[in-house]
């Protein structure tokens, strides 16, 4: 896979992009409505998340070719 999430999160993130730069990584509620932001990073990306409260969340990585989406929960 070209990007790997964890499903499960607690105060922090991993991403791991391979052989990919993403061009904004957004976290949202399922509202839609935009919790975090994050522009021009690849490889191992690790983002705090201790401030956002105990959801569930999409995680949105633009790339130069692809918008991928993933569902991530916070405990």
């Amino acid at each position: 896979e070209k990007i790997v999430i964890s499903s499960v999160i607690n105060d922090r993130l991993d991403i791991y992009l391979a052989n990919e730069i993403a061009s904004k990584i957004e976290i949202l509620n399922l509202t839609g409505k935009s919790e975090m932001s994050i522009e021009n990073k690849s490889g191992f990306i690790t983002v705090d998340c201790s401030n956002l409260n105990n959801d569930i969340y999409i995680v949105r990585i633009t790339t130069s070719n692809d918008v991928i989406m993933k569902k991530v929960i916070k405990k």
